[in-house]
């Protein structure tokens, strides 16, 4: 057991403890309002049913069914109760890893498993909500309950309780063993079902892929090599589970036999009453109720304290994002890089880069595919901190800088642009639901984009299916490029945004940009010289260093000049 992730856990309760307790002493109470009901069954039959009282036993009925419709009530209030804490913990919890997810680096998206990060989220935290359910709802109650019947067990027929205790560790060693065997299955069966959530997506991602190189037989195979480890995990813990319930049953079997035998010889002998048996028979079977309650909610702890270790190590995680400044500037598209050099795992990709955009200017970085030119976008948007030097907007620090709001002045297409399942409307408008038609159609007017949108069928209402798959490349390019331009931002980043597109469209995208009202800075990373040259600077990076195109082809032309010259001579 992780007691800090329990001890974290006690803190999504902090604040509830009277409302917790308050739901605890219901359902303790309402367990504990069945009692007088072996008070009742005693009386009846030692008294009442003895001397003929027909209307005794009527009243005895009555009250029975008042203690059981109190008890019902009672039980109903406590559970709203319970709920009310347990399900505003659990959302708690999931708020707190939300905003945990949000304040990792993108390194640390990059290296982790995203499958898996996902089945934490998701299945783990309500593995944590089933278990503490179970513990306020039920195992709490049930061993407070459980001490309060000891006792009236105790009061009822002391020889009889003794006889119980001495056997019980007998019964109880037999089920710790079995328990044990169970919690060892969980733990398999959650990493098996893990697994096998794992391979489910991997399937529908690289559905394509697989097709493609003809290895569907290859992946079925080793796919249902998995599904049936799953199934022979999930059958042995299935089994286990119920050889436990059945190994409990025969524990509350075995009381009720040893009180038949010692009570039945007590009664044989005048030692005790008829009532007092089965006044006894009906409190040792409200404490198996609460007993078997209890034992219920085991596997749920079980499976609930391994997803909270999970889920403490997500919330621990030590990989923040680079930036914490909450400065919020007025951006009109200037920003400056200042000798910055990076590096991914000790190898260099920048080195000493300096480069300025401003305003109303087109500037354009080319260079080879992995030459480092997606990284100055990440580290543009913040996603990373360099190793060395620093960049600024409008002349202020990155480190003062509340990025997620310079990030809002910002319109960034990426080489591989992100779309989700939804309609060509939503994609247009995330994180800008309330824009208006206009705005949108005269967003997507500037991206090329309201001419093919509008001759579809549905319009911008089109469901474009999972990452945008039902469009071709251009199309997706396009609806990416006005979602960027919706905002209307101080700064353009188009990572690669011609891939796509002829070069009839090139020319037409790159008017509309460079006409745009609002004048923002727009930086061009390209590996299309065509695209390139209609930037008013153009950078070439080459071996982590950025060169001046304007002034590399000046020393060639200098250089060819002067060969010819001496060539005359």
């Amino acid at each position: 057991m992780n007691l800090d992730a329990w001890r974290h856990y006690r803190t999504f309760y902090r604040g509830r403890e009277t409302r917790l307790a308050a739901s605890i002493f219901l359902a303790t109470g309402q367990a504990l309002f069945i009692l007088p009901l072996a008070f009742l069954v005693r009386y009846a039959f030692d008294t009442v049913i003895p001397s003929g009282d027909f209307r005794g036993l009527i009243l005895i009925g009555l009250a029975i069914l008042a203690v059981t419709v109190l008890n019902n009530a009672t039980n109903v209030w406590a559970r709203y109760l319970t709920l009310d804490v347990t399900k505003r913990a659990i959302g708690q919890m999931r708020s707190e890893l939300l905003d945990k997810c949000y304040g990792l680096s993108r390194h640390f998206y990059s290296r982790a498993d995203r499958s898996a990060l996902h089945d934490q989220l998701v299945i783990d935290t309500e593995r944590v909500d089933n278990m503490g359910t179970g513990l306020i709802t039920v195992l709490l109650p049930a061993v407070c309950t459980s001490i309060a019947l000891s006792i009236v067990l105790c009061y009822l027929n002391p020889f009889l309780f003794l006889t119980l205790l001495l056997i019980t560790p007998v019964l109880v060693f037999a089920g710790r063993r079995m328990g044990r065997l169970v919690r060892e299955n969980v733990r398999e069966h959650h990493r098996a079902f893990l697994e096998y959530s794992k391979a489910a997506l991997h399937i529908l991602q690289v559905m394509d892929l697989t097709r493609a190189q003809g290895a569907v037989g290859h992946e079925t195979g080793r796919q249902r090599a998995r599904i049936k480890q799953l199934q022979m995990i999930s059958k042995r813990r299935a089994w286990l589970e119920t050889a436990d319930q059945a190994l409990h049953n025969t524990i509350v079997t075995g009381w009720g036999v040893i009180i038949l035998l010692v009570g039945g010889f007590a009664v044989a002998q005048n030692a005790m009453t008829v009532g007092d048996l089965l006044s006894y028979y009906v409190a040792v079977s409200l404490l198996n109720g609460q007993l078997r309650g209890a034992l219920g909610t085991i596997t749920h702890i079980i499976e609930g304290n391994i997803a909270l270790a999970s889920l403490y190590r997500i919330m621990k995680t030590d990989d923040p994002v680079p930036y914490h400044g909450t400065r919020r500037i007025p951006f009109h598209g200037n920003l400056r890089l200042e000798n910055v050099s990076f590096d991914y795992d000790q190898t260099m990709v920048l080195r000493g880069i300096d480069l300025e955009l401003r305003q109303g200017t087109t500037t354009a970085i080319i260079g080879e595919n992995g030459a480092g030119k997606s990284t100055i976008t990440f580290l543009i948007l913040g996603f990373y901190r360099p190793k060395k030097g620093a960049l600024y907007a409008e002349g202020v620090p990155y480190d003062e800088i509340a990025i997620e709001h310079q990030s809002s002045q910002m319109g960034v297409v990426m080489q591989d642009p992100i779309l989700f399942s939804g309609t060509i409307w939503d994609n247009i408008t995330y994180g800008m639901e309330n824009a208006s038609r206009e705005r949108v159609e005269f967003a997507s007017k500037r991206a090329t984009a309201h001419s093919f949108i509008s001759q579809l069928e549905e319009g911008y209402d089109t469901f474009i299916g999972e990452d945008g798959m039902l469009l071709s490349g251009g199309q997706r390019q396009r609806i990416a490029l006005a979602r960027a331009l919706l905002r209307e931002p101080a700064l353009l980043v188009l990572d690669e945004p011609t891939n796509h597109l002829d070069a009839a469209s090139i020319g037409m995208l790159m008017d509309s940009l460079k006409s745009m009202p609002q004048s923002p800075a727009i930086l061009l990373i390209s590996h299309d010289l065509n695209v390139a040259q209609q930037a008013d600077r153009v950078y070439e990076l080459c071996g982590g260093q950025l060169e001046d195109w304007l002034r590399m082809e000046t020393a060639t032309a200098e250089r060819v000049a002067t060969h010819s010259t001496h060539e005359t001579i």
